[in-house]
């Protein structure tokens, strides 16, 4: 396979990602989720902020056949348990153990989760439910935010 082709091979992916997205996420718009042109640098799938609500991500997307070891691993996992969802988890020395699960699956409960914070911000004003740059979801009181707000005016 050329060079051309291969890059055409990860468009693709990218583009089938961005499409999971949208669907997933109606409120969402092409102008919130972009795949990244070719040769640039960061992320290969461009997210907006209210898009980082849903997919606090940075997504790097790669179709290639060097990946025949981890899918025989994730198979692997598929046949323990048929009703809960398979992962994967390998490490490499001196490196943070990584996960392998569904793309969609991942995306599906990433929207999921937004969808309750905002349900739990809209019915409790006294609390904001959010994430805090690191995948971890936090709760802050209304009343600290307020003050945090009073001390920068």
């Amino acid at each position: 396979m050329n060079f051309k082709d291969k890059r055409k091979k990860g468009q693709q992916l990218q583009k089938k990602i961005v499409r999971e997205m949208l669907d997933l996420c109606p409120t969402l718009t092409t102008a919130d989720v972009k795949s990244c042109p070719d040769f640039m640098n960061g992320s290969d799938i461009i997210l907006s902020e209210k898009a980082s609500k849903y997919f606090p991500l940075s997504l790097e997307c790669k179709n290639h056949e060097r990946s025949h070891t981890i899918y025989s691993h994730y198979q692997q996992a598929c046949g323990h348990y048929p009703n809960k969802e398979p992962c994967f988890i390998m490490k490499k020395d001196n490196r943070k153990p990584l996960a392998v699960i569904d793309a969609k699956w991942l995306l599906k409960k990433l929207v999921e989760i937004q969808t309750l914070m905002e349900k739990i911000n809209k019915n409790k004003p006294d609390t904001k439910i959010k994430y805090n740059g690191k995948g971890n979801l936090v709760s802050i009181p209304r009343q600290a935010i307020m003050e945090t707000a009073v001390t920068l005016a």
